[in-house]
């Protein structure tokens, strides 16, 4: 939490997430969208705001897993989108992991080196 946030302003925040997220869904409902698609979409949303709105104000390392996870996200939005629209494969719990796995990773190779130095 910011110092100059005051907790009036995070009660807005998070009420105004979980209308954002109750209209996805009511959306995906209404378009019969796969749940997967549409969590693989918010997660990309999610990912992409933190990145682009605390870019300046991140670590090296924390740049670049957050890049590396909001690149993960559009990934699995593809993938879950070829899935459910153009051809059926199946596509396990595994492989959505690894491909979150790759960032975190990173960023643990990143911190490391950054403490050698």
């Amino acid at each position: 939490m910011r110092k100059n946030q005051k907790p009036s302003h995070i009660v807005v925040f998070l009420f105004s997430t979980i209308a954002a997220i109750i209209l996805l869904f009511y959306v995906a409902l209404y378009f019969h969208l796969p749940h997967g698609l549409l969590a693989s979409v918010i997660i990309l949303i999610v990912f992409a705001f933190i990145t682009i709105n605390r870019y300046k104000s991140l670590t090296r390392p924390k740049r670049v897993v957050f890049i590396g996870l909001t690149i993960s996200s559009a990934i699995v939005t593809i993938l879950f989108t070829i899935k459910h629209y153009i051809t059926d494969f199946t596509l396990h719990i595994l492989h959505i992991g690894i491909i979150f796995l790759v960032p975190i990773l990173l960023y643990h190779y990143l911190e490391k080196r950054q403490e050698t130095r």
